[in-house]
């Protein structure tokens, strides 16, 4: 059985934050707080910073990253690269994020 330890969210850029938005992560954050869980937000400009080409990071050069780092995700690359509704970006996005957080936490124990 699994503890969570982290709850890891990738937050958009300011003006995409709805009200809602924000009451909601408002509840995840108290949420995680009354639990004794680490609540870790990381901009997702940070992640397309990390993972996604520098040159031109896109959302494209993100899923191509991510598909090469986890095989697992081939499958769902090329249907989204070829997609005209993106469906599967926020599970690359997801991905990626969480892979951050794994990297600054390895990186903070040496």
């Amino acid at each position: 059985m699994y503890s969570i330890t982290d709850i890891v969210i990738a937050i958009p850029q300011q003006y995409y934050q709805t009200d809602e938005y924000k009451e909601l992560l408002e509840a995840i954050e108290l949420l995680a707080r009354n639990t004794g869980i680490m609540f870790i937000r990381y901009e997702l400009t940070e992640i397309y910073r990390m993972f996604a080409n520098r040159a031109n990071p896109t959302r494209a050069s993100l899923i191509r990253r991510m598909a090469m780092l986890y095989g697992e995700l081939e499958v769902y690359e090329m249907k989204e690269l070829h997609n005209k509704q993106k469906y599967y970006i926020k599970l690359f996005e997801a991905v990626a994020c969480a892979s951050v957080h794994v990297l600054a936490v390895q990186e903070k124990q040496g």
